[in-house]
C-alpha cells in the first residue's frame, strides 16, 4: 500500500476546520482517543478551552478498551457535550465500538475513509486523501 503523509501545515489547516465547527456549541468534555487522536484532541481542546481527558481505545494495536472510563462519561454528560477526537476513521470499527457504550456520540476526525457509514459528525471539507493509501501524519 502507497503512504500519503500529511504535513503539519495540513494538519493545522484541517484541524483549523475542525475548531471553527465546534466553536460555541455546547461541548464540555473533549475526548482524544490514544494515540493518534491526541494531537487534534489537544489543539482543539486548547483554543476552545474546553477540558480534555484521553480514552484508550485500540482495535489496531491490541485490545485495550477503558469501558468503565466510557460509561462514567456518559452518565456524566449528554451526548451533544462530548466530543470525540482520533486522527483517522479508517474501517469505523472504534467509533462502532464506542457508540455501543455512549449511543449517539459526536466525532470528528481528520481523514474519514468510509463517509457513507455516516458514523462521523464531522470532517473538514478538504478531501486531499486517497482511501487506498495509508496516512503518515507528521507526528509519527
Amino acid at each position: 500500500m502507497q503512504k500519503q503523509k500529511m504535513s503539519w501545515d495540513s494538519f493545522d489547516m484541517l484541524s483549523d476546520q475542525i475548531i471553527e465547527n465546534y466553536r460555541d456549541v455546547g461541548i464540555k468534555k473533549i475526548v482524544g482517543l490514544t494515540r493518534g487522536g491526541l494531537p487534534l484532541a489537544v489543539k482543539i481542546s486548547n483554543v476552545l478551552g474546553i477540558p480534555m481527558e484521553t480514552l484508550l481505545w485500540q482495535t489496531r494495536d491490541g485490545d485495550a478498551q477503558e469501558v468503565t472510563k466510557l460509561l462514567k462519561l456518559n452518565r456524566a454528560y449528554n451526548i451533544n457535550e462530548v466530543l470525540f477526537v482520533d486522527e483517522i476513521c479508517d474501517s469505523g470499527r472504534t467509533i462502532s465500538e464506542i457508540n455501543l457504550y455512549f449511543p449517539l456520540a459526536m466525532f470528528t476526525v481528520l481523514i474519514d475513509k468510509v463517509p457513507e457509514q455516516g458514523l462521523v459528525d464531522y470532517t473538514p471539507e478538504v478531501k486531499w486523501v486517497h482511501e487506498d493509501r495509508w496516512i503518515v501524519f507528521p507526528w509519527e
